[in-house]
C-alpha cells in the first residue's frame, strides 16, 4: 500500500458522510477497511466476520491500516448500514483510481500490446433469488415453471500475460424503475455501450485494446470503438456477421501468402492466417489453427481493427486475443471460487451490495498486487498457494501487531514477475 497507494487512506476521506457528527464513533476509514478484511482474508460472509472481529490485536491492525483510533471492530451490521448511504459509485472509482495510479506508475507498461493495455469486457451473475429481490431484477423462466430473478454486471478488467485482471469499470444490468413485463429487459449488449462510456470518462487518453467475445460483433459496437480510438480484437464466429465471414474465407484463399506457421515446444503446431480488409470498415481478419500432438485441431478466429502483418501476428493472436479468457478464469472464476464469494448476497439491500462488490474488487486487486509481484517466485516456495497464503495472513493479524508507519523501512523497488 505503501509503495502503491500512499493516500489510499485520504482518498477514503474524500467519500461522502450523512452521519451526524456528534453520533460517529466509527470512522469512514474504519468502516472501509473492515469490509476490505471481508474478502482480503476470504471470510466468505458477514456472519463469519462478525465471529472473527473480536480480537484486540485484529483490532489494532485495522487502526494501524485505517489510521484511526478505534478500540474496537464495528460490527458487520453496521457496516451495511453505513453503506446503504454510500453511492456504489464511490466505492467503484476508488478500484479506477487505483488502476490509474498503477498505468502512471508505468507499473504495466510491458504489458501493453503495441502500446495499447488489453481490456476485457463480459457479463457474469452476481446474485440470484427464487423471489423477487427488488424492482429492478432481470427474470428468466425456468423449465419447471418457476421463475429465476437474478442480477448479472457487465466488467471491464485490465488484463495481462502475467495474470492481472483489475477492474476498470462495472456496469449492474438491472431492469429500470417501473420496469412491466411488456418491455424488454436490460442486457449485456445494451450495458456494454454504459460501460464504454464510463470507460473513457474514466481514461479518456488511455489506448486500450478490448477483448471482446462474438456476442458483442456488431456495427454499433465497432462503431463506438472507432469514435473513442479503442483497437479491438473480438472473437469472430460465422453466425456473428455471415456476410463478413464468407468475406474472410474468400479473401484467405486469394491472399495465401498471409500464413505463418510456428512449433511449440510441446510439438504442437500452429498456423497463423489473417485477411486484410474483409469489411468496408477497413476490419481485418485473423485465424490461428492448432495441432496439438495427438492431432486435434483447434481453430481461433478474431475479427480486429489492427493492421496484421508477419512481425505482429503471433502477437496479437497469443499476447492479444487468447487472453480475453483470463476474465473468466483470473477474474470471474477467482472471485466466486477462490474465497472471495462474489455470488454471495453480502447484504439485501440493492445498494449496499453494489458497494460490496466494489470492495470485493478492491481488495482482488490488492490480493494480484501482492501475490503476481517480483515476490512470485518466493510466494511460490513459502505458500505454495494463495489459500495458504491468506491463512497465513489472517494469523499474523490475529496474533502480531503491525509497527507504526513511522518505523517501517524505506520503500524498496517492486518489479512485476512477467515470467
Amino acid at each position: 500500500m505503501r509503495h502503491f497507494f500512499p493516500d489510499f487512506n485520504l482518498w477514503l476521506d474524500e467519500l461522502p458522510e450523512h452521519r451526524s457528527q456528534k453520533l460517529l464513533y466509527y470512522h469512514r476509514r474504519h468502516l472501509v477497511w473492515g469490509g476490505l478484511l471481508i474478502f482480503l482474508l476470504h471470510l466468505r460472509s458477514r456472519l463469519q466476520f462478525n465471529m472473527d472481529r473480536c480480537c484486540a490485536t485484529l483490532a489494532a491492525n485495522l487502526v494501524t491500516l485505517a489510521g484511526t483510533g478505534e478500540k474496537a471492530i464495528a460490527h458487520g451490521d453496521t457496516l451495511a448500514l453505513w453503506f446503504r448511504t454510500v453511492p456504489a459509485a464511490h466505492i467503484l472509482e476508488l478500484v479506477q483510481r487505483c488502476v490509474r495510479r498503477l498505468i502512471r506508475m508505468k507499473a504495466l507498461d510491458n504489458f501493453r500490446l503495441e502500446g495499447r493495455f488489453l481490456v476485457a469486457i463480459d457479463g457474469t451473475g452476481m446474485l440470484t433469488f427464487d423471489h423477487r429481490h427488488c424492482p429492478h431484477c432481470l427474470t428468466q423462466q425456468l423449465s419447471n415453471g418457476g421463475t429465476l430473478y437474478y442480477h448479472p454486471v457487465l466488467e471491464a478488467k485490465l488484463v495481462t500475460a502475467n495474470g492481472l485482471a483489475l477492474s476498470v469499470a462495472t456496469d449492474f444490468i438491472e431492469n429500470p424503475q417501473g420496469w412491466t413485463p411488456e418491455t424488454k429487459q436490460d442486457c449485456e449488449k445494451k450495458a456494454f455501450h454504459r460501460l464504454a462510456e464510463q470507460l473513457h470518462a474514466a481514461f479518456p487518453r488511455t489506448p486500450f485494446c478490448l477483448l471482446l467475445d462474438a456476442l458483442y460483433l456488431d456495427h454499433g459496437v465497432l462503431a463506438r470503438c472507432a469514435r473513442h480510438d479503442w483497437k479491438f480484437l473480438i472473437t469472430f464466429k460465422e453466425g456473428s456477421m455471415p456476410a463478413v465471414w464468407a468475406e474472410a474465407q474468400r479473401l484467405l484463399t486469394i491472399q495465401s501468402e498471409n500464413r505463418r506457421a510456428v512449433t511449440l515446444r510441446d510439438g504442437a503446431r500452429r498456423v497463423y492466417r489473417w485477411a486484410q480488409d474483409v469489411d468496408v470498415g477497413g476490419f481485418h481478419a485473423l485465424f490461428c489453427d492448432e495441432t496439438d500432438p495427438p492431432g486435434t485441431v483447434t481453430t481461433f478466429a478474431w475479427l480486429t481493427n489492427f493492421l496484421i502483418a508477419r512481425q505482429n501476428v503471433i502477437a496479437l493472436a497469443d499476447q492479444g486475443g487468447r487472453l480475453r479468457w483470463k476474465i473468466e478464469n483470473e477474474g470471474f472464476n477467482t472471485q466466486k471460487n477462490g474465497g472471495f464469494a462474489l455470488k454471495h448476497a453480502y447484504c439485501r439491500d440493492g445498494n449496499a451490495a453494489r458497494v460490496f462488490y466494489g470492495l470485493l474488487q478492491l481488495a482482488h486487486l490488492f490480493q494480484q498486487l501482492m501475490t503476481l509481484g517480483g515476490l512470485l517466485r518466493p510466494f511460490r516456495k513459502r505458500f505454495v498457494t494463495v489459500r495458504n497464503f491468506v491463512r497465513r495472513l489472517i494469523e499474523s493479524l490475529r496474533h502480531q501487531l503491525l509497527p507504526p508507519l513511522a518505523d517501517l523501512p524505506p520503500i524498496g523497488q517492486f518489479r512485476w514477475d512477467s515470467s
